[in-house]
């Protein structure tokens, strides 16, 4: 494997024309202190993130259950359907569900 070569930063700072400059040394603390909640933050977004995508997934498997119970109790089109809580309702803790149409440009040969 080729060895990669390590950037010269006092280089790229002397060659930027004065476009870049080392952070003066009083900012450092403040600039460590940002650095260090930038990467807790950040931690914070990997698991928001996985938890939004398990919530989205448990959502659309719910659905596909729901639609599977409505195709056998003859809503035999629910297939084409869009499906979803009514977010009012779920505000005050009731499960709405709601039918209807799928957009026609999302159905394959329409």
């Amino acid at each position: 494997m080729a060895e990669i070569k390590k950037k010269s930063w006092e280089e790229i700072v002397a060659e930027s024309n004065g476009t870049r400059i080392f952070l003066p040394d009083g900012f450092k603390g403040a600039a460590k202190d940002w650095s260090t909640m930038r990467d807790e933050y950040n931690k914070s977004i990997k698991v928001m993130a996985e938890k939004e995508l398990t919530l989205q997934v448990a959502l659309q498997n719910l659905f596909l259950e729901v639609r599977r119970y409505l195709s056998k109790n003859g809503y035999e089109d629910i297939w084409t359907k869009d499906t979803g809580f009514n977010t009012e309702a779920l505000k005050e803790g009731k499960f709405i569900v709601e039918i209807v149409d799928g957009r026609k440009n999302q159905l394959p040969g329409a």
